[in-house]
Formats: C-alpha cells, sequence, structure tokens
C-alpha cells in the first residue's frame, strides 16, 4: 500500500482517437452555431414552431449561448487532459 504508483507511458488509444476526433469536430460545431443564428437548423425550426412569435429570437439566441457553453467546456476539458498527459509525462522524466 505505501508503493508509489507507477504510471505507465502506454497511452489509452481509445482515449487519443477520442482527442483527436475532438479537434476535428470543431467545424461542424461552429457550422451548428451559424444554422441556428440563420434558422436552418432543422430541430430549431420545428421547437420554434412550437414557440410564440414573440420568443422565438429569444429562444434562439439562448440555443446559440447553450450550444456555445457546451463547446466552451468540451474544450476546457481536452485542455485540462492534456495537461494532466503533460504532467505525466513530467514525472516520467520524459
Amino acid at each position: 500500500m505505501n508503493a508509489p504508483l507507477e504510471y505507465s507511458r502506454e497511452r489509452n488509444p481509445v482515449r487519443l482517437k477520442a482527442a483527436n476526433l475532438d479537434e476535428l469536430r470543431r467545424k461542424p460545431r461552429e457550422d451548428m452555431i451559424s444554422e441556428l443564428r440563420v434558422g436552418t437548423n432543422i430541430m430549431l425550426r420545428k421547437h420554434l414552431e412550437m414557440t410564440a412569435e414573440a420568443d422565438r429570437l429569444r429562444t434562439t439566441e439562448f440555443k446559440i449561448f447553450t450550444y456555445k457553453g457546451l463547446i466552451a467546456r468540451a474544450e476546457t476539458e481536452i485542455a485540462w487532459a492534456r495537461r494532466g498527459l503533460e504532467l505525466i509525462d513530467h514525472l516520467d522524466g520524459a
């Protein structure tokens, strides 16, 4: 129990692939925000059909705000994970 933890330099290939895919997905996320802004997003349009006309702009703006928040959260998690990998490399003496 008192033995120090041993960290492996081997990275989980699934996590590495996911991190790389996340980089590739950034453009589609930005495209989604554009679709929301110009009103071409099908899901939002269907939702707005059931929304009072007076609330449609508010609904759209909040949806954009929410989506940007999801992107910011994902970017923060990726940056945190990268710092963790750098720390492991540093601790391993790489």
